[in-house]
């Protein structure tokens, strides 16, 4: 029976994270795991006097990326050692930049929205997810927030 060699896409979600921060995984050391984009909008209704509704407004549009990859030494694979120390959260509002994905909406600057884990698995791995998130400004292409 063959058996796959080399680098094997399943997913197309390669591409490139840059975390702004000192002491964080540099964009090599981390191996993509999955990456789901949600958008959201809000909505107001407008009504005549007869309760039906004559047109719609929308507002508040957001995108949200959860990022989830694992550590890894490009130079030594498997070996977490030099990784430990790097392994963090980042502060919230953290600036992460994706780059190089096949979907368009991902690339651009995305803000740290506070909600991530580091979860150990039984293969001996850690997993490290993080949500990203940009707000909609009027033209449509999601804006990055500089934290104050």
């Amino acid at each position: 029976m063959a058996q796959l060699t080399g680098k094997v896409a399943i997913y197309g979600i390669n591409g490139t994270v840059a975390i702004t921060g000192t002491g964080v995984l540099d964009t090599d050391e981390m191996a993509h795991q999955s990456a789901p984009l949600n958008a959201t909008v809000s909505s107001a209704d407008i009504v005549d006097g007869d309760g039906d509704v004559v047109t719609r407004a929308y507002y508040g549009e957001a995108h949200t990326i959860e990022l989830e990859f694992v550590p890894y030494d490009p130079d030594t694979p498997g070996n977490l050692a030099t990784l430990k120390s790097k392994v963090k959260i980042p502060a919230p509002g953290t600036k992460v930049t994706l780059a190089s994905f096949d979907v368009a909406q991902f690339n651009g600057d995305w803000n740290y929205a506070g909600q991530g884990s580091i979860t150990p698995n039984q293969r001996g791995f850690l997993s490290v997810r993080l949500t990203l998130t940009r707000p909609g400004v009027s033209g449509g292409v999601p804006a990055y927030l500089v934290p104050q």
